[in-house]
């Protein structure tokens, strides 16, 4: 909790208003918060995002091994090559 009022403060410009006027200080305060909820959401999302990309692509190659790609010998002609770059 502590940690949120000193981000707030060194990083979103809580150390003085920017506005005068309580309607003004306080949307500046809700523009802050939302932009701090915005931060920590962001590598939660990132990470539900890669891990369903990895869930399809795990899908896609096994469809792809198990029904398509049968050789006369039951042996697979597809060489599948999956890189992850990191951003």
């Amino acid at each position: 909790m502590g940690c949120s009022f000193a981000d707030a403060k060194e990083l979103h410009g809580h150390r003085y208003a920017r506005l005068r006027g309580m309607a003004k200080v306080q949307a500046q305060c809700l523009l802050s918060a939302a932009c701090q909820n915005m931060k920590k959401m962001a590598p939660l999302l990132a990470r539900k995002a890669v891990a369903l990309l990895l869930k399809i692509l795990a899908r896609a190659l096994f469809a792809a091994q198990s029904n398509r790609c049968r050789g006369p010998f039951g042996t697979s002609n597809l060489n599948l090559e999956i890189r992850l770059v990191a951003p």
